[in-house]
Formats: C-alpha cells, structure tokens, sequence
C-alpha cells in the first residue's frame, strides 16, 4: 500500500512539474503602451476639424469633476446655447417672481439645468465654450 501511496505521489509530483515548465508563463497585468509625445495637429485632423486631446481637456476641465448625470445634462444642454440664454434670464427673474414657470419647448437637458444656477449661470457667460462642446460633441461623440 505504502509503495502505491508512493507512486501515485511521484506521478502528482512529475505531472505537477511537467504542467508549470510546459504552460506559457502567465503575466498579471498587460504592457502599457508609450504614450505619444504631443504634437501638432496632423494634415488628417485639421481637414476634418477634429481637436487634439489637449483641447479637449481644456475644453471639458471646469466639468470634469462633476457626477456623470450632470456631465451628460450639461453635454446635451450645451446643444441648445439660446435656451440657456433664456434659462438664465428665467432664474434671474424668478428672484423676484416665484410663480414663474420654465418654456414648455424648452429641452429636458435645460430644464434639468434649472437646479443648478451657478451652472446655468457659467454655460450663458462662456457662450464660446458652449459652442466649442457642440462642435466637440459633434466631432468626438465618445469624448463627451
């Protein structure tokens, strides 16, 4: 019995060895590429308008440290720069007269806004960046 124990111990122990010298060597993470060096826009992105990543990280910098649902709202607001106009002219005179209610055309985005002034407030002072977004948004769906 002792000698069958034995065997049968050899046979785990070389099956054991054989296993890990005949497997491919397992790596815990995959290699990170070396990033680019930054550089002018290439004669492909200038005749299709599309922005380098450093623009589109100052472009998205003041909001990119809010939640996801309010980064979507203000994406999809950014699309309607007369409506925020008209929204923060709406919160100006809501001060004053509180039964004031939103447009009904108004987009859900905007009206989503209407919780947030100093947001609302921002996105009608920099018209420029709201339609700089737009056109990102346009260009680089999966940016925004």
């Amino acid at each position: 019995m002792k000698a069958r124990s034995y065997r049968l111990s050899a046979v785990l122990s070389a099956l054991a060895l054989l296993s890990t010298v005949l497997s491919p060597p397992a790596y815990s993470q995959t290699p990170v590429p070396a990033s680019k060096p930054v550089s002018a826009p290439t004669a492909v992105e200038a005749e299709t308008g599309l922005l380098s990543d450093d623009e589109l990280a100052v472009l998205v910098a003041r909001i990119a440290l809010y939640p996801d649902e309010l980064v979507a709202a203000i994406s999809a607001a950014s699309l309607f720069p007369l409506q925020i106009v008209e929204a923060e002219r709406f919160l100006e005179a809501r001060k004053t007269k509180s039964d004031l209610k939103p447009k009904e055309d108004w987009d859900g985005s905007v009206i989503s806004l209407l919780n947030y002034p100093d947001i609302v407030k921002m996105m009608s002072e920099d018209l420029d960046c709201q339609e700089d977004k737009k056109r990102s948004d346009d260009r680089h769906p999966a940016a925004s």
